[in-house]
């Protein structure tokens, strides 16, 4: 009984192995053609996305440089100050202004460069 028992597990064994054989290379290739066309699709959906990335980061330096000439050409003193009211930069003019250097004005509390007249307006503001 046990001897049969064996050769009829292994002669399942046997058509379970032969059957995979011979179904597992077209369901593989089926697979192999879906996931191919699906990373062709994803490939497609990220080269246009990079295309749209490129022209959004070109119009952004486009209105950077126009913000950046109108801030250092203009004639009136500019500042640029963090939430906390650091200066972050100034022009040629607010430079002149406060007769420093414009490198050394960074960082500086826009508080200490007021009067004590302005202040409350500028905290107001």
């Amino acid at each position: 009984m046990k001897k049969r028992n064996k050769i009829s597990a292994q002669r399942i064994l046997n058509t379970d192995v032969e059957s995979l054989k011979k179904r597992t290379p077209k369901k593989k290739l089926l697979i192999a053609k879906s996931n191919t066309q699906e990373l062709e699709q994803m490939n497609t959906a990220l080269e246009l996305k990079i295309q749209e990335l490129i022209s959004t980061n070109s119009r952004v330096l486009e209105h950077a440089y126009q913000y950046s000439d109108f801030f250092d050409s203009s004639p009136s003193s500019c500042f640029t100050l963090s939430k906390d009211g650091k200066i972050l930069r100034a022009n040629v003019n607010g430079a002149k202004l406060l007769d420093k250097e414009q490198s050394s004005i960074k960082d500086l509390d826009f508080d200490s460069i007021l009067s004590k007249e302005t202040e409350s307006l500028f905290k107001y503001f």
